[in-house]
């Protein structure tokens, strides 16, 4: 890397650093100040050895949307990390949609927890952007309402609240489709 780009880089992510720093107070207030400055630190070596391996392209986005990005998610990664785990499957079979018959049913074939953990998880993962991230950050990674907004780029959570509605039904009727495929009947 010529030293011209070197210094453009340089100059980009201090004058960048100030307005990210500012982004993270704001977004991931659990977060303390250590937690932040590391975030930004990270992310800058993050985002030199991208350039330097040629995984950054121009095109793709700009330099400052890419930067950011890069620390939405070491500052996402930093929070998931800080979290007490919970178990998603207790989130999971705490949502109204397992009212739904052909769900319960499922659930009940299943001989193990981890059976139907890896089911689930299979299912969510197999769904497209956006839906695979939001439902995998609400109900694995404990993500709040807010936080998937932010991460997705959302306005504000309500919106994110929507979204995850509509992916709720997708999976249950995914859920409905597996029955279906399966032939499997409801038993009184």
């Amino acid at each position: 890397m010529d030293l011209t780009l070197r210094k453009t880089i340089n100059a980009f992510i201090e004058s960048a650093r100030p307005k990210v720093m500012s982004f993270l107070h704001k977004n991931y207030s659990s977060l303390n100040d250590a937690d932040i400055e590391d975030i930004v630190q990270d992310s800058s070596c993050l985002l030199w050895q991208n350039i330097e391996n040629d995984k950054y392209e121009k095109r793709e986005a700009a330099l400052s949307t890419y930067y950011l990005s890069i620390c939405k998610n070491q500052a996402n990664n930093r929070c998931r990390a800080h979290r007490t785990i919970i178990d998603p499957l207790e989130n999971v079979l705490e949502l109204s949609m397992y009212k739904d018959e052909n769900v319960e049913y499922l659930l009940e074939m299943s001989s193990s927890r981890n059976q139907i953990l890896d089911a689930m998880e299979g299912i969510v993962k197999s769904f497209p952007k956006p839906c695979n991230s939001i439902l995998w950050n609400f109900y694995w990674a404990n993500f709040s309402m807010e936080e998937i907004a932010n991460f997705e780029g959302y306005k504000n959570a309500d919106v994110a609240k929507s979204k995850k509605s509509k992916c709720l039904s997708k999976f249950k009727n995914h859920i409905n489709t597996i029955c279906k495929q399966n032939r499997w009947t409801l038993t009184d």
